[in-house]
């Protein structure tokens, strides 16, 4: 039985190409079939109606942003109107559901239970005998199915929004320091800024950037870093005074407002790995400390078991999730990765430091701690004179860092963590 997979964007594409692979494996007879089908040079609208005739179904991989295309509609009504009474399905992927013309679908969610459920029906539909069979090999083959799916959808931002770099690239407003604006159009910097906030707050961009694991945080910072250098710019440059008339501190939190924005944004648009522990996605979208506490304990329970904590590096795709490196610098702490230098934990502890003078506090704070929580268990009773210096060195800045920031660890978890290290160093 042929079916067809529509998909429209880079992610889309991904789990199109993905479910072609896997669901033949589970449902003996399934045939498949998209749009990149038809050989190059044919006509391909007589193509298409032609190989949509004997489609029986059709399963349409969709996400936030391909509901911005009016592709998949026009395959859709392609599909109903040559095709053979078609059953449709809709494989939905950082959707929770549909509205409008595709609401009519059968619909299902990325996840193993609705996805257990969709095979059922393609079984049903086929008119498959060993539904146990099936069902078994789902379960065998779920597991490589769902990675694939997450290492193809991780991309960057500007390939889920094409016009993403247009708002900032070679835009003064963002790259050109205060000090160096030559025009001081102050109030055009405020406008143009209030203006790629606005754009980026709209439904469905929002819709599209909240539904990646990876980048959902690093857009809302964005939007907060973009109401901040606003703020900033109203507070300070919209009264007649120069930027070298404000005191240090006011240029000082200017400046800081617009180098976060860049920073973010060059975060968005560099391509991320998938993380080593799949708990990672939901870490990073949890924002409740309490909730990320209870994930942290659950695996470090189960850590001395578990074989991913042998792909753990501090290279690669752990240095981009939160959750990887925790689980990391626990691993290290009671020995499980014995090659583990205290020069790399210190490069690593600097780090954090730095990711958590730019996030948020339950972003920031949590691998901080548990960096400096690894260095303090794992020191060794000889550190040379280097690397001791380098050590108290980081020590410090860390120190300075929270004493400009007083809402920050305020049970003072990572200063007592700190304070042992230090007085460790002393004695030895």
């Amino acid at each position: 039985m042929r079916i067809f997979v529509s998909w429209s964007g880079t992610r889309s594409q991904a789990i199109a190409t993905a479910m072609r692979n896997w669901l033949p494996k589970l449902i003996d007879g399934m045939d498949l079939f998209h749009s990149e089908d038809i050989p190059k040079g044919r006509t391909w609208h007589a193509a298409l109606v032609k190989a949509l005739h004997d489609c029986a179904a059709g399963i349409f991989c969709v996400t936030p942003e391909s509901l911005r295309s009016h592709w998949m509609l026009f395959e859709a009504g392609a599909l109903v109107q040559h095709g053979d009474q078609p059953t449709l399905f809709a494989y939905l992927y950082g959707i929770d559901e549909l509205a409008g013309p595709l609401s009519h679908f059968q619909t299902t969610r990325f996840d193993r239970e609705d996805s257990r459920r969709f095979v059922q029906a393609m079984a049903e539909l086929i008119g498959a005998r060993d539904t146990r069979t099936i069902l078994t090999r789902f379960e065998e083959t779920w597991p490589s199915f769902e990675s694939e799916v997450v290492a193809n959808t991780l991309v960057p931002v500007q390939q889920l929004l094409a016009d993403f770099p247009s708002l900032f690239d070679e835009k003064k407003t963002f790259h050109e320091s205060l000090l160096d604006c030559s025009d001081k159009k102050w109030d055009d910097r405020l406008r143009r800024t209030a203006r790629t906030h606005g754009y980026l707050s709209q439904r469905d961009i929002a819709a599209i950037l909240s539904s990646d694991p990876y980048l959902r945080g690093a857009y809302r910072d964005l939007l907060s870093a973009l109401d901040r250098y606003d703020m900033h710019i109203g507070a300070y440059l919209l009264k007649p005074v120069d930027f070298v008339s404000l005191t240090d501190r006011e240029q000082t939190q200017l400046e800081d407002a617009r180098k976060r924005i860049l920073d973010i944004v060059f975060t968005l648009q560099k391509q991320c790995l998938p993380p080593i522990f799949r708990e990672s996605l939901a870490f990073e979208s949890e924002r409740a400390t309490d909730k990320r506490k209870a994930q942290i304990h659950e695996i470090e329970g189960k850590m001395r078991d578990d074989p991913r904590i042998k792909q753990l590096r501090l290279s690669g795709a752990s240095l981009n999730w939160a959750l990887d490196r925790i689980i990391y610098y626990l691993a290290a702490g009671v020995g499980l990765l014995p090659e583990v230098h205290l020069n790399d934990l210190i490069a690593a502890l600097k780090g954090e430091e730095e990711r958590a003078r730019s996030r948020n506090l339950v972003d920031g704070l949590q691998p901080l701690y548990y960096a400096a929580e690894c260095i303090d268990e794992k020191l060794p009773e000889q550190v040379d004179e280097l690397s001791a210096s380098r050590l108290l060195e980081v020590i410090g800045e860390i120190e300075h860092f929270l004493e400009d920031h007083q809402g920050r660890d305020s049970g003072g978890h990572i200063r007592r963590r700190l304070a042992s290290i230090r007085r460790k160093l002393y004695e030895r």
